[in-house]
């Protein structure tokens, strides 16, 4: 007897879309067309019409699996361990003039993700390992790194007649932040799988194999890892907020902007665009508008606007993603914001 070929899965991110045809007659007409356009681009128009029961399968890329994901990382702590120990990390730390045995050093972390990222692009051109192996390795690296340097972010400075060294150091330590933030939004773009709490996990547990003493990081590691994924979600479901709207728009792509805060470019060379810097709540604009107004957005001095785009951290359901029906339902209240923004700058 000939196997039965498996069903597909039902696919979470489009789950929401189950039998909308009784809900869009109600939507008004824009927001119909959004809807329709982008179940249209994702080949689920037949989910308009479908029970409410049906599976969604959507025509996504083969990825990794959550357990998979997982396996990678409990792959990847012990790797990273073994190249703690290897001769050749020893020879460019002496090379650098780094103790290879304390850790509680900027240096040592620096020569450490440097050590990795070689090893991997090694790897990468030999093609002798996958991606999400490699992938891992790389961003557990740089997780030490980046808390040495977001905790002194976080202590801040007053700039005003600081010494070029340190607002030298200050622009170093939002480089290397955006440079983390930018790998974390990378790999949950390439593994949609991963579990937001489940990579939380894997990098809080890496930074307290660590030993991180350096800088007294142990109480404000775990706040630093969750915050820095839960604004990681956010900006990446802004992202699917913008791709449910008419708006041209690109995510920031040069130092400058990474170095203001800006997450997304609005309407990017057609008059004066919109640069936006997302967050996770609405109490972290209100803190920008000095008082709990509710405003879900904030216009800085040179017309950034600084924006909370309306979601709760249960639409998220433990990924990186919300459904593409909340972009939907969203994107027009979101866009209505940000054109006030627009018009209260001009």
């Amino acid at each position: 007897m000939s196997e039965q070929p498996l069903a597909p899965l039902p696919d979470p991110q489009h789950a929401a879309w189950h039998g909308v045809a009784q809900e869009m007659p109600d939507w008004p007409t824009d927001l119909q067309q959004h809807a329709a356009r982008n179940l249209g681009e994702r080949g689920l128009s037949h989910l308009v019409e479908a029970p409410h029961d049906q599976a969604a399968t959507a025509p996504l890329a083969e990825t990794a699996s959550r357990q998979e994901i997982a396996s990678a990382f409990e792959s990847g702590h012990k790797t990273i361990r073994m190249l703690m120990t290897d001769e050749r990390f020893d020879a460019l730390c002496a090379e650098r003039g780094v103790d290879p045995y304390n850790t509680d050093t900027e240096g040592y972390w620096d020569t450490l993700e440097t050590f990795v990222q070689s090893r991997t692009a090694v790897l990468r051109q030999n093609q002798r390992a996958d991606g999400l192996k490699l992938d891992v390795l790389e961003l557990l690296a740089a997780t030490p790194k980046f808390l040495v340097h977001g905790e002194q972010l976080k202590r801040g400075v007053d700039l005003r007649g600081a010494p070029q060294e340190v607002r030298a150091k200050n622009t170093e330590n939002k480089e290397i932040a955006s440079r983390f933030n930018t790998r974390l939004r990378d790999f949950a773009t390439d593994f949609p799988n991963v579990s937001a709490t489940g990579l939380a996990t894997e990098l809080l547990k890496f930074a307290d194999s660590a030993d991180l003493e350096y800088a007294k990081l142990a109480t404000s590691v775990p706040q630093t890892i969750r915050s820095t994924i839960r604004g990681a979600q956010y900006e990446m479901a802004f992202g699917q907020i913008l791709r449910a709207t008419t708006e041209r728009f690109r995510p920031s792509e040069d130092t400058d902007e990474d170095l203001r805060g800006i997450d997304w470019v609005i309407s990017p060379g057609v008059g004066r665009q919109l640069c936006v810097d997302i967050k996770a709540s609405l109490s972290e604009v209100d803190h920008l508008n000095r008082g709990h107004n509710g405003t879900p957005y904030h216009i800085k001095r040179h017309g950034d606007i600084v924006l909370y785009p309306l979601l709760t951290d249960a639409q998220f359901n433990d990924s990186f993603y919300i459904s593409e029906q909340t972009a939907a339902l969203t994107a027009p209240q979101v866009i209505a914001y940000l054109d006030k923004a627009r018009y209260r700058y001009n």
